[in-house]
């Protein structure tokens, strides 16, 4: 469980290791998390992949599609800019959705992470998924916790700080009131259920004391 801070999103996200995630995995956070179970991945992968950024996407498709450039100059309140790529599908999953149609895509996109340093990984992921997909792609900013400081960034230095592949799952814990769940709440929840409870700030400590 991840805490970014109170100034900024002011929410707890859940987070597997993408390499080990499983089908109960995913379904762990679609009912104890609730929010958009998407996949955080580090930059250098991303862009060994060819993945784009879903704002620059819409920028070049802006031209033929104006409508693009209205909806975004409305900006998030939290951050000035947002870490979203495309959808994916794994090509063996039917529609996508399930816990194991999810799992398979994170999993299989979490082992090309893995072996992104080779010359045909591009290849190799174009062969494999498809877009649109039900599993969002979230990109850490190239400069990791010194460029952004989000849940993106936070868990993917988590990865890398910890020797992991620096990709994972996650997802928005929610309440039952119909907002965030608040860090108290979240705390609490750790501590009764053995959960492990960070803050942005401890991770972006670490981050620093780190030799990334």
């Amino acid at each position: 469980m991840i805490f970014d801070n109170a100034n900024r999103e002011g929410e707890t996200d859940f987070f597997f290791s993408g390499t080990t995630v499983l089908p109960e995995n995913i379904r762990f956070l679609r009912k104890n998390g609730g929010g958009l179970i998407f996949i955080a991945v580090n930059f250098e992968s991303a862009n060994a992949f060819g993945l784009p950024f879903l704002e620059h996407s819409f920028t070049v498709a802006s031209e033929k599609y104006p409508i693009l450039s209205n909806l975004m100059k409305h900006k998030i309140p939290y951050d000035t800019n947002s870490s979203f790529s495309i959808s994916i599908n794994h090509n063996d999953t039917y529609t996508g959705i399930t816990d194991n149609d999810r799992a398979l895509t994170v999993s299989q996109f979490s082992n090309l992470v893995s072996n992104s340093s080779s010359d045909k990984i591009s290849d190799s992921f174009s062969s494999n998924f498809r877009t649109p997909g039900h599993v969002p792609i979230c990109i850490a900013n190239e400069n990791y916790l010194n460029g952004r400081e989000g849940h993106t960034e936070l868990i993917v230095s988590l990865m890398k700080l910890g020797n992991l592949a620096p990709v994972a799952v996650g997802c928005e814990i929610l309440s039952d009131t119909g907002s965030a769940l608040g860090p108290e709440e979240a705390q609490k929840l750790a501590k009764e259920r053995g959960y492990v409870f960070l803050e942005g700030e401890e991770i972006k400590d670490a981050w620093q004391r780190s030799e990334f």
